[in-house]
């Protein structure tokens, strides 16, 4: 997004106009601009797992998928392999407790 002035523009734009009740829209854009807000991967992490955590601001999966908003790709986009590999860190565990391993997916429709 720091790349893509028209992409920022409309972000912002949604951020600054649309009334509390779009609460996807802000919280889609809040995401997509994460990266400039909280550029340090440790803070970006908690602001995942609290603020920006879309079953706590009560958003439900049907309204994800109905508003059309690219919820999903902006995750995916902010997973990059330096934050995955942040969690298995000293610093990590200053923040988080360890996650319990838990096996992936075995079947192989799922792989």
């Amino acid at each position: 997004i720091s790349q893509d002035r028209n992409l920022f523009s409309i972000a912002a734009g949604i951020q600054r106009d649309e009334s509390d009740n779009c609460v996807l829209g802000i919280a889609a854009t809040s995401a997509l601009l994460l990266p400039l807000t909280m550029p340090k991967i440790r803070n970006l992490a908690r602001v995942l797992g609290n603020e920006q955590n879309f079953l706590v601001l009560n958003v439900t999966f049907y309204d994800t998928l109905r508003a059309g908003f690219p919820i999903f790709g902006i995750l995916d986009d902010l997973s990059t392999e330096e934050y995955r590999a942040w969690f298995d860190s000293e610093e990590s565990r200053q923040y988080f407790e360890p996650l319990p391993l838990k096996p992936g997916c075995q079947a192989p429709a799922a792989q």
